[in-house]
């Protein structure tokens, strides 16, 4: 884990999960990079990412806040982002990219009468 990162939060999230194949979200993953694409003083969030994300890793991800290997390799980890021109090539190349269709302005509309 990076710096930045709060303590053992991929270790949190499994043991909420209470599963061996938990489902993960990783929310706004455009946003992990650096934006010089260096390291930042909080850290590396970019190489904890890739590590987990690994299938050549994962299996023995070491979350530095609990000091332990963990298997993450049953883990079916769910990642969003609001545009994939920012997020890094090197995280973009561990997903598999499903775009989805945002709402039109005429659907926004009526969302925000109806609602």
């Amino acid at each position: 884990t990076y710096i930045g990162a709060m303590p053992g939060r991929v270790v949190q999230a499994l043991i909420q999960s209470k599963s061996n194949k938990p489902v993960l979200l990783l929310d706004e993953m455009d946003k992990a990079g650096n934006p010089d694409g260096g390291v930042s003083v909080r850290g590396d969030p970019l190489g904890a990412l890739l590590e987990v994300l690994d299938p050549e890793q994962n299996h023995s991800f070491v979350d530095h806040y609990v000091g332990h290997a963990i298997d993450l390799s049953e883990v079916f980890f769910i990642a969003t982002a609001n545009s994939l021109e920012t997020m890094p090539p090197a995280l973009r190349d561990r997903l598999e990219i499903v775009r989805l269709q945002a709402y039109s302005s005429s659907e926004k509309a009526a969302i925000g009468t109806t609602h």
